[in-house]
C-alpha cells in the first residue's frame, strides 16, 4: 500500500469505511477504538497512581523533614544548656 492512498484515506475517512478498513487489516474499526479506549483508561489509570504516588512521598518527607527539624530543635537546646553549663563551672 503506498503512503499516497494511507494519506487519502486519512484525509477522507468516508472512503474508508469498516468493510474496507477490515479488509486490509485484518481487524475492525470497533477492535481498533476498544483498544484506544483501554490504552487512555490504562494512561488515566497510571496518572492517578503516579499522582498518588507523588502526595505519599510528600507527606513522607514533610513528615521526615518535620521530625529532623524536631530533633535538631532538641539538640541546639542542649547543646546551649551545656555551654551555659561550661560557662557557669568554673575551671579546675
Amino acid at each position: 500500500m503506498g503512503s499516497k492512498r494511507i494519506i487519502a484515506r486519512i484525509q477522507y475517512p468516508n472512503k474508508y469505511d469498516d468493510a474496507n478498513f477490515q479488509r486490509v487489516y485484518g481487524v475492525q474499526n470497533s477492535d481498533m477504538i476498544a483498544e484506544l479506549m483501554r490504552l487512555c483508561k490504562s494512561k488515566e489509570s497510571l496518572i492517578l497512581t503516579l499522582s498518588a504516588f507523588c502526595k505519599m512521598v510528600k507527606n513522607r518527607f514533610r513528615d521526615a523533614f518535620g521530625h529532623y527539624n524536631a530533633v535538631r530543635k532538641v539538640l541546639s537546646k542542649q547543646n546551649k544548656s551545656e555551654k551555659l553549663d561550661n560557662e557557669l563551672t568554673p575551671e579546675e
